[in-house]
């Protein structure tokens, strides 16, 4: 009798344990980013007017910078031009008649008919246009000496990509269909039990080391 529940117990075991699988999932311990790195133009500090107009050519125009040095204005100006069009149609025709007793020219009886129609069409056609100005540009600083000592820029803006950080580790999925068991009270009460506590729930020191991506 003993040896028969030893086999039983056995049983059971083995039985949930192929009714069930080792599944990996990923744990995302941070999202990956970007940070803000500088601008393109930034190694032009440092520079001559004529080591910048060398690699930037001539600029667009230039202006004092009010300490006695002056500004290398390089710009891109743009005007976009967006359109929108609205057209509709709408036409209606109608036509009603009455019928009535009656006589003709002759004397004879006969059925007088009249007969009445509308009909009406509605074109519309609207249109706008909007014009706005795109302007891209570098300032370039010069000091009296010649030298840029700072820039101005909206646009060539850099950025550092942060990776995310990750862990792989495993979970353990009970396949549902094990419940049929229920149709057998006392091996399907304790798949109930095995169901609900063992689906879905992480294997202990299964997940491996944090990586980043």
């Amino acid at each position: 009798m003993k040896h028969l529940k030893f086999f039983f117990g056995a049983l059971i075991i083995v039985l949930f344990a192929s009714c069930s699988q080792k599944v990996a999932y990923t744990i995302v311990h941070q999202q990956p980013s970007q940070e803000f790195a500088g601008n393109k133009f930034d190694e032009f500090k440092g520079k001559t007017v004529n080591e910048i107009m060398r690699e930037m050519s001539v600029p667009n125009r230039e202006m004092e910078d009010g300490a006695g040095g002056k500004i290398l204005i390089y710009e891109d100006i743009k005007f976009v031009t967006t359109s929108s069009n609205t057209h509709s149609t709408h036409s209606t025709s109608a036509s009603y008649g009455s019928a009535v007793a009656g006589y003709n020219y002759r004397g004879n009886p006969q059925i007088n008919s009249n007969a009445y129609g509308s009909s009406s069409t509605t074109n519309t056609d609207r249109g706008k246009s909007v014009s706005e100005e795109q302007k891209k540009y570098v300032n370039f600083f010069i000091n009296p000496n010649g030298v840029c000592y700072d820039v101005k820029a909206n646009y060539g803006d850099l950025y550092k990509r942060i990776p995310g950080k990750y862990q792989t580790c495993l979970r353990r999925e009970v396949n549902p269909l094990g419940l049929l068991w229920f149709l057998v009270p006392p091996v399907g009460l304790v798949y109930g039990i095995y169901y609900l506590a063992m689906d879905g729930k992480p294997i202990k020191n299964s997940c491996g080391n944090i990586y980043e991506e």
